[in-house]
């Protein structure tokens, strides 16, 4: 266990320290003989596990690191006892960090990319009408009378369309 507990230290990326604790939250080693165990009871963390036979994690504002209690078992899956390892916080909270700066960027992006899109929705369907009306209203000054506009849409711009076609009919019945 000594050796597996070492390895993980070397193995997992910012990790402090590894115990090794039986199911009374006796210390049998310790990657570092010099560095006490802090005060806080894992005999309550080796119950749930035992009964659950799962990982179990907690943050320790002390050393700020994040423990997490891995249980071994016998050949039977009796637990025996978990292995404790404290793996510095700071990971935690630089991942989330860059993950919460993603997501702003990300959301910003969206954002102005939407925005472009609906201006080009609404200079595609409401100025090319509205050219078209500026069109046929300058046409009409220069005399021709004969150019109906050929707006078909149930909104305002439809009804403005619909009474400048009118006009320019009873303009061409009065001349």
């Amino acid at each position: 266990l000594n050796e597996e507990c070492e390895k993980m230290v070397k193995t997992i990326p910012f990790a402090q320290n590894c115990y090794v604790l039986d199911l009374e939250g006796e210390v049998y080693y310790r990657n570092d003989p010099n560095k006490k165990i802090h005060d806080h009871d894992d005999r309550e963390i080796i119950k749930k596990i035992k009964n659950n036979a799962v990982n179990y994690s907690q943050l320790d504002s002390e050393e700020n690191a994040y423990h997490f209690f891995i249980p071994f078992k016998n050949h039977d899956g009796q637990v025996l006892g978990v292995i404790r390892i404290g793996v510095d916080s700071d990971i935690v909270a630089t991942a989330i960090s860059t993950m919460r700066r993603r997501i702003i960027i990300s959301s910003f992006l969206f954002i102005f990319i939407a925005g472009i899109a609906v201006f080009a929705l609404l200079t595609f369907s409401l100025m090319r009408p509205v050219r078209n009306l500026i069109d046929g209203i300058s046409k009409i000054g220069k005399g021709q009378l004969d150019e109906k506009l050929k707006i078909k849409r149930d909104d305002e711009v439809g009804q403005i369309a619909m009474a400048f076609n009118k006009m320019l009919d009873d303009l061409k019945e009065k001349t």
